[in-house]
């Protein structure tokens, strides 16, 4: 089954110098795993250097979704990934109004393959693994967004 990963990249700050509020990285968030189904954040810094000016770098957050190209549906794969694709540029369009940025970088890659590999793959999660998984994932959340 073809796979397609997408990435959105936005500053960990606004314009006055602000933390982007956790709240905001919940709520994209939680629009990710909706459309895809996952996704994973990391921080970042990114470089670059306008014309005649000196390097200027960024904190950055990175949300990054895997989409699984499925056959249960009607529509062809095609169309599959050109409906995410748009999903995703709009996604980054409403993203870089509501955080004041002149643009937000997003992008797109076909996988040839992925797959979670391991003796003790689940077909149902445990709930008290679940549970204990959410508490980490909330700490580590946390201490991402308060610095």
């Amino acid at each position: 089954m073809p796979e397609r990963s997408f990435r959105i990249i936005f500053p960990r700050y606004d314009n006055s110098d602000q933390p982007i509020k956790k709240k905001y990285l919940e709520d994209l968030a939680g629009e990710l795993v909706d459309r895809f189904g996952g996704v994973t954040m990391w921080e970042s810094v990114g470089c670059f250097r306008p014309p005649k000016k000196p390097l200027m770098c960024d904190e950055n957050y990175v949300m990054e979704s895997v989409m699984h190209v499925g056959t249960e549906v009607e529509a062809t794969a095609w169309e599959q990934v050109d409906n995410a694709v748009q999903w995703m540029r709009e996604l980054a369009d409403r993203v870089a109004k509501e955080l004041g940025q002149d643009s937000i970088f997003s992008s797109f890659e076909s996988d040839s393959r992925t797959e979670f590999r391991g003796d003790n793959l689940r077909p149902t999660a445990d709930p008290e693994f679940v549970a204990k998984a959410k508490k980490r994932a909330e700490r580590i959340f946390t201490k991402m967004t308060r610095k």
